[in-house]
Formats: C-alpha cells, sequence, structure tokens
C-alpha cells in the first residue's frame, strides 16, 4: 500500500515500506536504541527486513502515523531516547514526504543488558 499526497510539484506517491525505512534508520541514528522489534536475539541490522522489523506506518488524509517498538540499551534515560526518538523520526519522515506526522507511538519491548 503506497502513501499519496499532493503539493506545488504534483502528485506524490511514497510506498509505506520507504517511510518505514526512513523510521527505522532514524530509530537506529538515535543513542540509547539498541534493536527495533519486540523478540530480537542478536543485533543483525543489515538484513533489510531487520531493520524495518517493529515498525508500522498508518496514513490517512495526508497525515502519517507511526508504531514504532524499541529495545533500549541498558543504562539510558528512556524519557531521554523517547524524546529523540519522536523529534528525529518526526523531522526525517516529514523532510522525505511532504506530510505531517500526526502521532508517533513508541513502545519499549525490552532492555539489552
Amino acid at each position: 500500500m503506497a502513501l499519496h499526497t499532493n503539493n506545488l510539484y504534483g502528485k506524490i506517491t511514497i510506498t509505506k515500506r520507504t517511510i518505514r525505512t526512513i523510521a527505522a534508520k532514524s530509530a537506529f541514528d538515535c543513542y540509547g536504541v539498541w534493536a527495533l522489534g519486540k523478540n530480537i536475539t542478536e543485533r543483525n541490522i543489515n538484513q533489510e527486513w531487520k531493520l524495518r522489523q517493529g515498525v508500522r506506518v498508518w496514513s490517512q488524509n495526508n497525515k502519517i502515523g507511526i508504531f514504532i517498538n524499541v529495545i533500549l540499551s541498558y543504562g539510558v534515560s528512556h524519557e531521554a531516547v523517547i524524546e529523540s526518538l519522536r523529534s528525529a523520526i518526526k523531522y526525517n519522515v516529514e523532510n522525505f514526504a511532504g506530510m505531517q506526522v500526526s502521532f508517533i507511538n513508541i513502545y519499549i519491548s525490552s532492555v539489552n543488558k
């Protein structure tokens, strides 16, 4: 399924897979994020399917919603990591897609020791 929007450059179509990839890469750039997903026993971000694991995208009326499951590194402030995740994902997705991100729900699945 794809996301559609119109702007001064014309009609733009972006796949949800692309948005998931941007959100996942943004999350991995945040300090304190060890992995994405619910049950990951080893961190392997070389495979593309593992990169997007744990990210879902919702869209309606030119707005995007993102659900993301993260595993945090041990000893980091979860409030600081969540705030960093929200701002990084929102900034990168909105700049790429040209669409407003209406919400980002972050679920902490686990903490890696």
